[in-house]
C-alpha cells in the first residue's frame, strides 16, 4: 500500500479501508526499509482469525517460578474464532526457554492430531517463535528443536508467528489453570470458563473488526454479534450434554 515514491498510496487504500482509518493514516509516516522493521503503535491489540480454510492455534506456557515446573496450554480456533479443541499439561521441570519451546511442539501436535491441514501457530515468546523459524541458531541442535522442525515438515502448510501478548490472552489464562495437571494433560472439547469470556471477547472483536472492515453498517452487525453470541453458547452447552 505503499507508492513508488514512498507515501501511502491512497488510491488503493480507498478501496480497501473505511474512512476512519484513513483518517488515522494521515498522521502516521510510512514504514522505509532505511529504517529498519516497523512497528506501528497503531496497531490494534486483538485476538485475530486466520485466512479463510485456515486455523489457528495460540499457544502459552506457565513455569512455576520455585520448581521450575512447567506447564503447556493452547488451543485452536477456526476463522470466525470458534473453538475447536484446547489441551493444557505438565512438562515436568525446565528451564523456561525450553518450556516456551515444548509449548510450541504441544500445540503442533495437538493440531496435527485433530487433522488440520493448514495452520498459523500464534506465540507472544518472540525467542522461541526466532528459533523455530531459523532466525537465531540458540539450541539448534537440541533433540527438541529438531523435532518441531520434523513436525513442521510434515505434509501439511503450517507457519509459527510471533504476537502481542494482548493477542494471546486466552492461551496465556489456559496455561495459567493447568498449574496443578499431571503429565498425561487434558483435552477441552469447550473452554474452561475462565478462558471462555475471553475467547468469546475475541470472537466478538474479530466479528466487529471484520464487519466494520467491510463496511457494514453498525445496525446489521449487532444483528451478526447476536447471531455469533448465540452458536457458540448454544453449540458449547450442547457438546458438553
Amino acid at each position: 500500500m505503499i507508492s513508488n515514491l514512498g507515501e501511502w498510496d491512497w488510491e488503493r487504500l480507498e478501496h480497501h479501508l473505511p474512512i476512519s482509518a484513513l483518517e488515522s493514516l494521515v498522521a502516521i509516516q510510512p514504514p522505509k526499509p532505511e529504517y529498519g522493521i516497523d512497528v506501528p503503535g497503531w496497531r490494534e491489540k486483538f485476538w485475530k482469525g486466520p485466512d479463510p480454510d485456515w486455523v489457528k492455534v495460540n499457544v502459552d506456557t506457565s513455569v512455576d517460578a520455585v520448581g521450575n515446573r512447567a506447564v503447556t496450554g493452547g488451543f485452536i480456533r477456526d476463522d470466525s474464532g470458534g473453538w475447536l479443541t484446547g489441551f493444557y499439561r505438565c512438562v515436568g521441570r525446565c528451564s523456561v526457554l525450553l518450556a516456551e519451546l515444548w509449548t510450541i511442539y504441544d500445540g503442533l501436535n495437538h493440531v496435527w492430531d485433530a487433522g488440520f491441514q493448514r495452520v498459523a501457530v500464534e506465540y507472544d515468546n518472540k525467542e522461541a517463535v526466532c528459533i523455530i523459524n531459523r532466525m537465531s541458531l540458540t539450541l539448534d541442535r537440541s533433540v527438541l528443536v529438531q523435532s518441531i522442525w520434523a513436525l513442521m515438515q510434515r505434509d501439511w502448510l503450517v507457519k509459527v508467528c510471533h504476537v502481542l501478548r494482548e493477542e494471546n490472552a486466552a492461551a496465556d489464562k489456559l496455561a495459567a489453570l493447568g498449574k496443578g495437571c499431571g503429565l498425561n494433560g487434558s483435552i477441552f472439547v469447550v473452554p474452561p470458563g475462565a478462558v471462555a469470556s475471553i475467547v468469546e471477547h475475541d470472537q466478538r472483536r474479530w466479528m466487529q473488526w471484520l464487519l466494520q472492515w467491510r463496511g457494514i453498517p453498525p445496525s446489521v452487525a449487532r444483528f451478526h454479534f447476536a447471531y455469533l453470541y448465540y452458536w457458540f453458547v448454544v453449540s458449547s452447552r450442547c457438546e458438553m450434554v
